[in-house]
């Protein structure tokens, strides 16, 4: 499946989910800030797509997710409601 932006809490955040949904789910979060998805399922997919059902998101105001204004206020908690 390719990419796509899905709304979660208010933001659109980029979204990347491979493998089957009936295996076992993995989440990848990506380091930062200023990391994204996009080196771990470029090198990854092939790999884990038939063992776990992958989702891989761009966290909220990272690369292809939307951006964080300066007003908002976002913190660790942010990152695990959004999970």
């Amino acid at each position: 499946m390719e990419g796509r932006l899905i709304e979660i809490r208010g933001k659109k955040l980029y979204v990347e989910e491979f493998g089957a949904k009936e295996k076992q789910p993995v989440l990848n979060l990506h380091g930062g800030p200023g990391e994204s998805c996009f080196d771990f399922t470029y090198h990854q997919k092939e790999r884990l797509h038939d063992q776990f059902y992958v989702i891989a998101i761009d966290q909220r105001g990272v690369c292809r997710s939307e951006i964080i204004e300066n007003h908002e206020r976002f913190t660790l908690v942010d990152i695990i409601k959004d999970c």
